[in-house]
This record gives C-alpha cells, sequence and structure tokens, in this order.
C-alpha cells in the first residue's frame, strides 16, 4: 500500500505551494479576526496573496532548448521525481527543493494572455488608489468589463461551402444586437433600433385588406366625437376584418375548365360549418336555445364513436365498483378493465 500510494503521489497534480501558503495566511487572518468586516478583509488578502503570488508567464524557449533525458515521460511526471530525488537525497534544504519544482512547473503551466495581465494590472491600481467597498467593488465591476472587452471575439463562420447549413436570419440578428451592445460603437437605443429593423425584415407582412381596415379606423376615430362614435368605428373595424380581401377578378371559362380539369373544389370541414350555421342562426334572430341545440346536434354527427368493446368494458367496470368490498377489488376490476380493453382492441 505504502508503495502504490507513493507511485499514485507522482501523478495526482500537486497544490502549488503559493496556494498553501496563502491558504494557512487565510486561516491565521481569520481566526484572530473578530466581526464580519474583519473577516472579509482576510478574504480580500487572500485574493490579493493569490494574485501577487501567482506563477509569472513561463520560459517557454529555455524549456524547448533543454535536452531531454527520457522523451516518452511526461514533463509533469519528471518535475515530481525530481522533487522526490531532491527530499530523498538532502543535497538541498526542503525550500530549496520546493523552489526547484515550482520552477519546472512553471515552464509547463500555460500562459497568462497578455489582455488578463493588463486587465489584473489595472485592477490592482483602482483597488490601492480606492477609498472604500462601494469604490472597490466599482474597480471590480471594471475588471470584469476590461476582461469582456479583451476577450476572444465571436469565432469567424466560413459561408463559402455549399453543404454547410446557413445560420438562420434571426440568429444573425440577435449576434449584430451582442456585438452592438459589446463594441459600444453606437449607442444603445442605435442598437435596438437597428436590431427592431432585422426583425422585421424576416417578419410576415401585413396583409393588404388589415392595413385599408386599420386606416379606415383611424380616420374613423380621429372624426368621431363621443363614445358612441368611436364605438361604431370599431364596430365597422371589425366588419371589415370579417369580410376579408375582395375576391379577385376570375375568368369564367379558365375557372370552369380548370374544374373540370381537376375534379371537384375541396369543401368545407364538417366541424367549420356547424360554427358558421350556428352564427348565421344568432345573426338572423333565432331562438338562441334552439341555436345551440342545432349545434350541438351538428357536432355530434361528427364526433367519432366510441367502439363498442369500450362501452362493454365500462359496464362490466361499473358492476365490478358496485359489487367490490374494499380497496383491493376496486384494484382488481380496473385490472380485469384493462384486460377487456387489450382483448377487445386486438380482436
Amino acid at each position: 500500500m505504502a508503495g502504490y500510494k507513493n507511485c499514485m503521489a507522482v501523478l495526482v497534480p500537486t497544490i502549488p505551494p503559493f496556494v498553501i501558503a496563502c491558504k494557512d495566511q487565510l486561516k491565521t487572518c481569520v481566526s484572530s479576526a473578530s466581526g464580519i468586516l474583519a473577516k472579509a478583509t482576510c478574504f480580500k488578502e487572500f485574493g490579493q496573496c493569490l494574485i501577487n503570488k501567482g506563477p509569472s508567464p513561463p520560459a517557454i524557449d529555455t524549456f524547448l532548448m533543454e535536452d531531454e533525458e527520457d522523451s516518452d515521460r511526461h514533463p509533469y511526471v519528471q518535475c515530481k521525481i525530481d522533487l522526490y530525488d531532491c527530499l530523498r537525497l538532502k543535497k538541498k534544504s526542503k525550500m530549496e527543493c520546493m523552489t526547484g519544482y515550482k520552477n519546472c512547473m512553471a515552464v509547463l503551466v500555460p500562459t497568462i494572455p497578455p489582455f488578463v495581465i493588463a486587465c489584473k494590472d489595472n485592477l490592482k491600481q483602482c483597488v490601492a488608489t480606492a477609498d472604500g467597498f462601494i469604490a472597490k467593488g466599482k474597480c471590480f465591476i471594471a475588471f470584469a468589463k476590461c476582461l469582456k472587452d479583451g476577450g476572444p471575439s465571436s469565432p469567424v463562420t466560413f459561408m463559402e461551402d455549399d453543404a454547410t447549413p446557413h445560420r438562420h436570419p434571426y440568429v444573425q440578428c440577435k449576434i449584430d444586437l451582442y456585438d452592438c451592445f459589446r463594441l459600444k460603437k453606437k449607442s444603445k437605443m442605435e442598437c435596438i433600433t437597428g436590431y427592431k429593423n432585422c426583425m422585421a425584415e424576416l417578419g410576415p407582412t401585413i396583409p393588404p385588406f388589415v392595413i385599408v381596415c386599420k386606416d379606415e379606423l383611424k380616420t374613423c376615430v380621429s372624426s368621431a366625437s363621443g363614445i358612441l362614435a368611436k364605438a361604431t368605428c370599431f364596430k365597422e373595424f371589425g366588419q371589415c376584418l370579417m369580410k376579408g380581401p375582395s375576391p379577385p377578378a376570375v375568368d369564367a371559362g379558365a375557372f370552369v375548365l380548370d374544374a373540370l380539369e381537376d375534379g371537384p373544389a375541396p369543401t368545407r370541414h364538417p366541424y367549420i360549418q356547424c360554427k358558421v350555421d350556428l352564427y348565421k342562426c344568432v345573426k338572423n334572430g333565432g331562438d338562441k336555445l334552439q341555436c345551440a341545440k342545432d349545434y350541438k346536434n351538428c357536432m355530434v354527427q361528427h364526433l367519432p364513436t366510441v367502439p363498442p368493446y369500450i362501452v362493454e368494458c365500462r359496464g362490466k367496470l361499473k358492476m365490478c365498483l358496485a359489487a367490490a368490498g374494499g380497496w383491493r377489488d376496486q384494484a382488481k376490476c380496473f385490472i380485469d378493465l384493462a384486460k377487456c380493453i387489450r382483448a377487445g382492441a386486438n380482436a
């Protein structure tokens, strides 16, 4: 087990020494602090400790020029082996061994992007000159904006290949709106106006007869005086919409020939015809109760009927539930219902 533990310890990545040192300082500060503000200051100092003592950009060129004794061994593993040998042979102090291990690992750690380093420097200067929590909070907001503005831009999409599916126009409008906000080359109102125009070009157009009805409504309301007159305008607007577009001029001879070639014209759906008959019945001043009954009878004729075996199974269920003497018997009734329906469907 000891050998396995040592072997795994070589492979598992260790916590960087500067993180351990910062954590120790945080524990000491929190244990001696009294009050929320003092403890908050401890965590603030912990963050600054991580920023100040973090790994510097590695010397990649030096690492690439070094000779490797074993090209198959991973560099991380070699750093750990060197640290283990340094501590085991005791030719150097523990601090010197850890310093050598840190330098070895720093060469392999990915470099920090330049814009992140610049944003961190600006954050340090802002926090150092800020007075109070509000001012320091603004520093961190500016730090986040700095990271956002200096971060990688959206990837370039190549549209030359016809096999590649094109981006939907709605999505492109949203991307343009996001870029407009992010780059800050226009005001927010101009960005929103551009997004609105982009979406308006893609939206379905309003039918011409609706536009005509709206214009007539505006004219009527502007010239009307009083609530009753304006209400009449809206009534006429509704009637205008119900009429719909005027039918186009049709050549009677061509229409007859097309009808003979294409066969009979499609009829109106029975459900819709029932509603049309109900509307005409009420509009012509008929008895509303009689109109409702006729509408119900019309709909019943077109509704799908229940299969006979379903009716039979339901009757058996009612009789079974009436004779049941407990919840177990009732559950058995529903099981029998399912079997009855399954048997009727398969028959």
